[in-house]
């Protein structure tokens, strides 16, 4: 349970990281966001492959640790809302769905490529492992940093945010002006309900992730064969590859059918078959297990979080965009990032994965409702958003 807790204390800077640099996106521009939230990550993280041991430093150690944990929080919850924007700004009509899914596939991409590099790393002996090995992936980082931040450099603004932006009394894209000097205001004075109906879409597929992603795997190694908990990991790799892809899939279908087609469906489906992972997991048969996590992520929470980039862009007005988005990611991450605390400790008091899984679906059922709160947006003019307080 304590490093569960250490995993979930970077998620609380999330909802902080989504209103700072969701200032900075609705205010200087997305790219400016997208550099800083760049550079904070990649910063935090080759630190990180850096840090003096416990035995050099002392406590110092753990406590500089936790610091550079909630920079990547902080980082993280800037990202999404950022990229979102600028995807779904640029893209033509009718394929703002697709377009806005490439930031969700980035992700996938991304915690692939992570899991293959400590993959390799893992193979050292474990004496050399836990000498230097375990730096290397942090180390690496930088690579990464300097070629995005080559990337968006390059990266022109969205014509809609810089019509905005140059004269925001003209025209139907116009906001009160106490929005555009503060969009953290605006989005609870006007977009109250759309914000709201952010989280509780987002905590859906962010707890049934984390269930299936890290607490199966400590499940595992407390109650089943040792073998189970490396079938896990092996699947949540392959599971992760495959929505690389499928979040375009469910993201391009909802430019066809509707984002709430797509996301009620996504959640039930998610719903269901989480039960079924559970369900198969003590078998310890890979391919059940396998085919039980794609059917819980890669055709119920992509289905989510392929439609999230579109959906939400599409509830907030131009200038309140990326601080919408990121404060109600950020508040959703929070849920998330404490899922397996929270599972662990309900499983320690004798609740087991089926309270759980009960409480996850409970979650989709409740962003179904949500869903049906707001209009359908697929065919919005983006650039009029932001005329009525529904988005």
């Amino acid at each position: 349970m304590l490093a569960l807790a250490t995993f979930g204390i970077a998620y609380l800077a999330r909802p902080v990281g989504g209103i700072v640099f969701g200032h900075i996106g609705d205010r200087m521009g997305r790219r400016a966001a997208l550099v800083a939230t760049l550079m904070l990550m990649g910063v935090a993280t080759f630190l990180i492959g850096v840090l003096p041991t416990h035995a050099a430093i002392g406590v110092w150690a753990p406590a500089i640790l936790v610091v550079l944990r909630l920079a990547q929080g902080l980082a993280a919850g800037g990202e999404l809302g950022g990229a979102s924007a600028l995807a779904v700004e640029h893209a033509p009509p009718g394929r703002r769905g697709f377009f806005g899914a490439f930031a969700m596939s980035g992700s996938s991409a991304g915690i692939a490529l992570g899991s293959g590099v400590f993959a390799l790393v893992l193979t050292l002996p474990e004496d050399q492992f836990l000498a230097w090995g375990w730096r290397v992936p942090f180390l690496l980082s930088a690579l990464v940093v300097v070629v995005g931040f080559v990337i968006r450099r390059k990266v022109p603004e969205p014509e809609v945010f810089v019509d905005a932006v140059a004269d925001p009394a003209a025209g139907p894209a116009a906001t009160a002006p106490v929005q555009a000097r503060l969009p953290l205001l605006g989005v609870l004075r006007t977009y109250a309900r759309p914000a709201l109906v952010a989280v509780v879409v987002y905590s859906a597929q962010v707890i049934a992730f984390y269930l299936v992603t890290v607490y199966s795997v400590s499940y595992a190694r407390a109650n089943l064969d040792v073998s189970v908990p490396a079938l896990v990991v092996s699947a949540v790799t392959l599971t992760t590859l495959a929505n690389i892809a499928m979040n375009l899939v469910w993201g391009a279908l909802s430019d066809r059918v509707g984002r709430r087609p797509v996301l009620i469906g996504g959640a039930i489906v998610q719903a269901v078959f989480l039960f079924a992972f559970f369900a198969v997991l003590p078998s310890g048969n890979f391919l059940l297990i396998l085919a039980a996590m794609l059917g819980t992520l890669s055709f119920g929470q992509a289905a989510i979080v392929g439609v999230v980039p579109a959906y939400f862009s599409e509830m907030f007005g131009t200038t309140v965009r990326v601080t919408g988005i990121g404060l109600g990611v950020g508040v959703a991450s929070i849920v998330g990032g404490f899922t397996p605390l929270v599972a662990a400790a309900v499983a320690g008091a004798g609740g087991g994965w089926v309270l759980m899984s009960s409480i996850a679906a409970g979650v989709c059922v409740a962003a179904c409702g949500a869903v049906l709160l707001l209009r359908e947006t697929r065919d919005l003019d983006i650039t009029r958003i932001g005329e009525d307080s529904r988005g």
